[in-house]
């Protein structure tokens, strides 16, 4: 299902078949425009998602990916043979200058579909953080959303891990040199993180899980 179909469903299933006339009026549009969406001759921009989204309490991942639940906050899709739940974990991973606060305590639990999941990997290893911090940009912003399986703790060139160094959480792209650990951010603005691996930066330093899936709220 494409976002043009997704849009048609939340006017058909979830507010019940309200006419393109009202749904096109809520959101400021021309009703026409709703129409071309429905039908896939052209795509929502940005601004038009975050009215959808802010309007109708739809989860912009939802309709931009087809993951996850349509309605935002604790209303989630019900758990059947096609879903699976991931859950979402008290924590901020910072993708900046660096915070942590994390335990093992659960905010809550999202829908994605089973296919999905299962072609990443195992999905008892996985947990959802929120990121915190512009380093990452543009690949990953300030409070997105990452999907990280923390089975995955092997260094591969060019991907992205959430890694623990210092009491800090980042979410860097990790790369060894012949001194140990460079962490490197997607901003320019900020400096490669070198971490020379001795027998104290071993203890400090852990490799999380590699981040498999990146979520986006529009505000």
């Amino acid at each position: 299902m494409n976002i043009g179909k997704r849009i048609k469903e939340i006017r058909t299933q979830l507010l019940n078949d309200m006419s393109r006339k009202d749904f096109s009026a809520k959101l400021g549009i021309v009703e026409n425009t709703v129409r071309n969406y429905e039908l896939e001759a052209s795509l929502p921009n940005s601004d038009v998602i975050s009215k959808i989204c802010n309007t109708f309490n739809i989860d912009p991942v939802w309709l931009l990916d087809g993951v996850g639940s349509m309605t935002k906050g604790d209303l989630v899709l019900p758990q059947n043979d096609d879903l699976i739940m991931i859950p979402m974990v008290e924590a901020v991973l910072s993708a900046g200058g660096g915070s942590f606060e994390t335990n093992s305590t659960k905010e809550r639990e999202y829908a994605f579909r089973k296919d999905f999941i299962c072609r990443k990997g195992n999905p008892n290893d996985m947990v959802l953080m929120r990121v915190s911090g512009d380093s990452m940009e543009p690949d990953i912003q300030n409070n997105d959303v990452v999907l990280i399986d923390q089975s995955k703790t092997t260094i591969l060139a060019s991907k992205i891990y959430a890694v623990a160094f210092d009491d800090c959480v980042y979410i860097k792209r990790v790369e060894k040199d012949l001194n140990g650990i460079i962490l490197i951010s997607s901003n320019s603005n900020y400096s490669p993180i070198q971490i020379t691996m001795n027998e104290q930066t071993e203890n400090q330093f852990k490799i999380i899980g590699r981040v498999l899936w990146c979520g986006r709220e529009f505000l």
